[in-house]
């Protein structure tokens, strides 16, 4: 797995090589916005909370990588996740369950329930981010006017004013397990 040269390649990388869906329906045009994230990890809910807003009017495309790291409770969370009929829709109610009184929506299914492909696809995804030095979550890859940026933790309103949109659709485990 080849490190990315510059922030722009590691952007591209996000779009063609993870495993990732979007968070919300976004607008067409809408800032897009990579967001690696352990659904275990108490930063990345406070995250989703202050774009929950956001994320459901569809004025940003939270692009969601689940990188399972901080234990083995995140891999059956995560996995649990990219498997469910609605992966967007129990990611948030899962996130927002941390830092609301709602309670989560997500089914987390028993080792033995979980596709080898959907573990295959989070391997990659964890590979993909310590070959490229990320060193923990929550972490952000975005767009703007002077290429691609990143960030490490909170949320900051810089990234929301500069993130321009991006191409690219969502790659389910399946498809990114065989490339």
């Amino acid at each position: 797995m080849a490190r990315a040269q510059t922030f722009d390649e590691l952007f591209q990388q996000a779009t063609d090589f993870s495993v990732w869906f979007s968070a919300g329906t976004p607008k067409p045009g809408a800032p897009a916005i990579y967001f690696v994230a352990d659904p275990t990890c108490p930063h990345c809910a406070v995250a989703v909370d202050t774009l929950a807003q956001k994320v459901q009017a569809g004025d940003i495309d939270l692009r969601v990588i689940l990188a399972p790291i901080r234990s083995q409770q995140a891999v059956y969370e995560a996995a649990s996740m990219l498997q469910s009929k609605t992966p967007a829709a129990d990611f948030m109610s899962h996130e927002l369950s941390k830092t609301t009184s709602t309670p989560s929506s997500l089914k987390v299914l028993a080792p033995t329930d979980i596709s080898p492909e959907i573990v295959r696809g989070l391997q990659r995804n964890v590979e993909w981010i310590r070959a490229n030095g990320v060193q923990g979550v929550p972490f952000w890859i975005y767009t703007t006017a002077e290429g691609g940026k990143v960030e490490f933790g909170e949320v900051k309103d810089a990234m929301l004013k500069s993130a321009h949109p991006a191409r690219g659709t969502a790659q389910v485990a399946a498809q990114a397990s065989q490339q």
